[in-house]
Parts: structure tokens; C-alpha cells; sequence
């Protein structure tokens, strides 16, 4: 993802920043007691390769997206400003990856019928 993104790290959870933030992880269902994801339960769970401090999770606030698909477990990156509580992210943009297909070294001269 950073290489699709151009980045070369993702803001980390938690930091009281008030400028745009920039974070990957899994989407998530805030409240257990919910059966299905909506706009009120959803959040992140922090995928950040550098975190020392354990596992974190936000609640993100959707709302400033025109349309959006996204599932359980589903791995995104999401743009926007914390709420002053910290408490939520306020979405406005998400990224998903772009699958990278494998590369054959394999010529097509090279394969052989197999019958």
C-alpha cells in the first residue's frame, strides 16, 4: 500500500495531530453487541508494521464520503482529522489495495501441451 499510495509510513493511532492523518488497518465492528456493520459501529484496527504500543482501535464517522463499500476485515486506508475528544476519525477519503498480479518468467514458447 505505500508503494501504490507514494507515502513512506502511515500516521500512527492515537497521536493527538490535528492535521490530515493518514492510517492502514482492518475494518472492524466497534460494538460486539451489533450483528451487522452500519455507520455507527464501524472502525479500525491498527495494521501499522512500526506499532510498539500494542493494538489500537477508532471508531470512524463516514459521513463526509459520498459512497463507500466495505466489509469486515476488509483492509483500507482512510484520510482524515481526529474529532477533539480523539475519540473518532473523521473519514474523507479511503484507498483500498490494488491487487498485484504475479509475474511469469515463463515464456509461452516454454510450455509444454499436456494432454
Amino acid at each position: 500500500m505505500k508503494l501504490q499510495l507514494h507515502t513512506e509510513a502511515f500516521d500512527h493511532m492515537g497521536d493527538p495531530n490535528p492535521e490530515c492523518l493518514r492510517m492502514i488497518g482492518r475494518i472492524i465492528n466497534i460494538n460486539p453487541e451489533d450483528d451487522k456493520l452500519n455507520e455507527f459501529n464501524i472502525g479500525l484496527l491498527n495494521l501499522d508494521e512500526e506499532n510498539q504500543n500494542g493494538v489500537y482501535k477508532i471508531k470512524l464517522n463516514m459521513s463526509e464520503l459520498q459512497s463507500y463499500s466495505i466489509f469486515e476485515g476488509e483492509i483500507v486506508v482512510v484520510e482524515g482529522f481526529n474529532d477533539a475528544a480523539l475519540t473518532k476519525l473523521n473519514v474523507v477519503r479511503m484507498h483500498k489495495p490494488v491487487p498485484i498480479m504475479p509475474q511469469s518468467h515463463i515464456k509461452f514458447e516454454d510450455l509444454k501441451l499436456v494432454t
